[in-house]
């Protein structure tokens, strides 16, 4: 899920010189600044995590999540694309557009078709 809500809100987000920068599995450190907001998501069946517990004891902000079941998920995909379209708002810009996702895309298209028409790659 990590890796996902890094991917949804990184390339939602980070347009017009503005972004929210989304790290999954960041390696723990002794301090940390006041520019993160942690999110820790769990089933209600697992285990505590003491490093959630240390970050709160040091006063991080810690947004805590559990729900029922892995079944849940899908509410918590909807949770998240709901709260990166309120930031892109926040922020005023398009959370809905990818215009560097799409040039990219489009690059890769073009190159694929060139070589599938020549069978061979550029030199």
């Amino acid at each position: 899920m990590g890796a996902w809500l890094e991917q949804l809100i990184a390339e939602s987000t980070g347009k017009q010189g503005v972004s929210i920068i989304p790290v999954d599995r960041e390696f723990i450190q002794s301090e940390y600044s006041d520019d993160r907001v942690f999110a820790y998501l769990r089933t209600k069946d697992s285990l505590e995590s003491y490093a959630v517990e240390d970050l709160e004891n040091q006063g991080q902000p810690v947004i805590r999540i559990t729900f029922d079941d892995r079944m849940n998920l899908g509410q918590e995909f909807f949770r998240w694309e709901f709260a990166t379209a309120v930031a892109g708002a926040i922020m005023q810009i398009n959370p809905f557009n990818q215009p560097d996702v799409e040039s990219a895309k489009n690059r890769s298209q073009r190159i694929d078709q060139r070589l599938r028409r020549n069978r061979k790659f550029a030199r």
